[in-house]
């Protein structure tokens, strides 16, 4: 009767907290002032103490981001004076036990010591040791997933817990930078598409690109790469996320000119030849528009447009300038994926038009006649910082601009 009761108790029908989450309408915003505390990661030195004020918004932003990476696993943090609860919840690999399991702690300290307390496993209170195994095999599972925070963890040095923020300095090191390089490399080929997937693209890019100049037009070589995009997800036994993820990956990475060996491990083709890929005669356009589209397929809109956002910031602080052509880029890009991503008959309509003749207006919009070069005081007295109305007014003309490019208006007219 009692492992009847615990059985009852501990047993979830429902997620505590939604699975891949919806973005709420502030998460972008609240993403954006994440990482402008954080800044570009590159000018950081050894040893630099970077302390973040984490609000709640960025939280959820944060957990939701997370979320949306694993369709069977949900989280949430709730802060409170010198402790925060920690709602996890998880699709169960014993279903004919429970469908879902559920797990609620309240935490303090560092992450490399947290202290639980007041353990629940659906509706069930685990007392003591028990609970705090409980707890720790929760966290185990989390860092399994999301293995950067194995590398972050260590290197957190102050956490100091208040009702409306979480005060959070890290100490930051090559041996911090090159374990969550490595943490992402260790999954970075499955999450882009494949070993095999991105061999072959890489051998459509050779093609590609085989007898052009050193500076070429992407337009110019996407139609016979594009082709064999349309020709692999028109298999019965494709996957088109998977096909288009690797198809973006081979061709961010030969436009940003860096190895994505780095990252997957070896691919058994040929390099193709090393030449500057142009929008509008701008290597720049280029590169912003086909990393945010990369991000968003491998993440999400909220994520591409954050950290364009963020990127432009950064240049506006002591960098080459904010530039809103720049930023008109990136949203093309980041809007293009969020909108082919949304059924498979988006992305097969996406590789059928990336196939056909292209100009560079139908990628990215003309930004001619956009603003640039603003150093971070000249951006902050027109612009409030990226949260006044003449911001929001310029990007919503950008958005429209977007809309009217022929490549992201042949995906979005596909029900």
């Amino acid at each position: 009767m009692a492992l009847g009761g615990a059985w009852t108790l501990a047993r979830a029908d429902a997620p505590a907290v939604a699975l891949m989450p919806e973005p709420g309408d502030g998460d972008e915003r609240a993403l954006r002032r994440l990482l402008q505390q954080v800044g570009d990661p590159r000018r950081l030195e050894e040893g630099q103490l970077l302390e973040l004020e984490v609000d709640g918004a960025m939280l959820d932003a944060l957990a939701t981001e997370a979320s949306r990476r694993y369709d069977d696993l949900g989280g949430r943090v709730a802060l409170a004076e010198g402790e925060a609860e920690i709602v996890v919840a998880a699709r169960s690999p014993l279903a004919w036990v429970t469908p879902f399991l559920n797990v609620r702690a309240r935490v303090s300290g560092l992450p490399s010591e947290p202290e639980f307390r007041d353990v629940v496993v659906g509706r069930l209170p685990i007392p003591g040791v028990l609970g705090r195994l409980v707890a720790r095999l929760a966290e185990a599972e989390l860092t399994s997933r999301i293995p950067a925070l194995a590398a972050v963890i260590p290197a957190v040095e102050r956490l100091d817990y208040g009702e409306e923020t979480l005060g959070i300095a890290v100490r930051w090191s090559s041996e911090l930078s090159h374990g969550m390089r490595d943490a992402s490399r260790d999954s970075a080929a499955d999450e882009l598409g494949g070993q095999e997937r991105l061999a072959a693209y890489r051998e459509a890019l050779l093609a590609a690109l085989t007898g052009t100049p050193e500076e070429v037009p992407l337009a110019r070589i996407l139609p016979a790469f594009g082709a064999r995009l349309r020709q692999r997800v028109a298999r019965e036994d494709s996957d088109p996320r998977a096909e288009t993820r690797a198809a973006f990956a081979v061709l961010t990475f030969h436009a940003v000119h860096h190895p994505i060996e780095d990252l997957t491990g070896p691919l058994e083709t040929p390099d193709p030849p090393e030449r500057h890929l142009t929008v509008q005669g701008r290597g720049d356009l280029t590169k912003h528009y086909l990393v945010s589209a990369l991000t968003t397929m491998v993440s999400s809109r909220l994520l591409g447009d954050a950290l364009g956002l963020a990127k432009e910031l950064s240049d506006a602080d002591g960098g080459s300038g904010f530039s809103f052509a720049d930023l008109a880029a990136d949203r093309a890009g980041t809007r293009l994926a969020e909108a082919a991503f949304e059924s498979e008959d988006r992305l097969r309509a996406l590789a059928a038009r990336l196939a056909e003749p292209l100009e560079d207006g139908d990628l990215v919009p003309v930004v001619g006649d956009l603003p640039e070069g603003m150093d971070l005081g000249t951006f902050t007295a027109l612009y409030q910082d990226a949260s006044g109305p003449r911001y929001e007014a310029l990007v919503a003309l950008i958005d429209r601009r977007v809309d009217e490019c022929d490549l992201f208006a042949s995906v979005d007219r596909v029900e």
